[in-house]
């Protein structure tokens, strides 16, 4: 699915929380709001036709006025990726990293714990999009169901891809 249409499906779910969608080559990027984010990229993980399983870059971008984050996504399952930023005030530029995977008490996911604890930690660079990538994985084959095997055959297609 082309980035434009993936955004076109963005606004329709999410209305007015996709501030802004620009065709700007060589990536067209949506503008969202930053408390609707973690919500956007559920939907973009889940979403059968969307199934953006893959956070492959995370950036900012520091403005005399404002932050950005920039988000690449990508779908290994149907090859195609999106764009998403996230505007902050420059006085207070917070917004739900990797870190809101962890529960609400600030106790690290099972995931998390996983990493640490098998020393599986690498660059700030690479860990969170694994660690959001499994999580994702894991949620999407536990509410089907599914073996361990299916999760090992889901994480090798990710890293053969």
């Amino acid at each position: 699915m082309e980035p434009l249409r993936i955004y076109e499906r963005l606004k329709e779910r999410f209305g007015e929380r996709v501030l802004e969608t620009v065709e700007k080559k060589p990536d067209p990027f949506a503008v969202v709001d930053p408390e609707a984010l973690a919500e956007i990229c559920r939907y973009l993980c889940d979403d059968p036709e969307l199934a953006m399983d893959c956070l492959s870059n995370e950036t900012g971008a520091d403005y005399k006025d404002h932050v950005e984050v920039v988000y690449h996504l990508f779908s290994y399952s149907r090859r195609h990726g999106a764009v998403l930023k996230v505007k902050l005030p420059r006085e207070e530029p917070r917004v739900t990293t990797v870190e809101g995977i962890a529960g609400s008490d600030g106790e690290l996911s099972a995931v998390q714990a996983a990493f640490r604890d098998s020393h599986g930690l690498q660059c700030g660079f690479c860990t969170p999009g694994f660690i959001v990538s499994v999580t994702a994985f894991g949620t999407a084959l536990a509410a089907t169901a599914r073996s361990s095997a299916d999760f090992s055959a889901a994480l090798n297609s990710s890293l053969d891809a």
